[in-house]
């Protein structure tokens, strides 16, 4: 169930990041073409889109820790008297 959970997660990360990337490239499409036809290589060109898209994971992935350690800290709060299992005592 676990790993189910986690591969549609990450078959959702990966769907929204080639989106961020595609929308990146359709936005800069101009830019893109003018810089083609004054002879800039594919790597000139894709640099910055690379360093956005970084950018990007970067910043997506601190939200993401962030939001993680703040549902972690309410849910320790919200079960701090709740023990999962009984003790047995002799």
């Amino acid at each position: 169930m676990l790993l189910g959970v986690s591969l549609l997660l990450l078959l959702a990360a990966i769907v929204l990041i080639d989106n961020t990337i595609r929308l990146a490239m359709f936005s800069n499409r101009f830019t893109i073409k003018t810089m083609q036809m004054v002879g800039a290589t594919r790597w000139f060109i894709a640099k910055p889109l690379d360093l956005r898209a970084i950018l990007n994971g970067a910043i997506s992935g601190a939200i993401a820790i962030i939001a993680v350690l703040l549902i972690i800290r309410s849910a320790k709060g919200c079960c701090r008297s709740w023990k999962p299992y009984k003790t047995i005592r002799n």
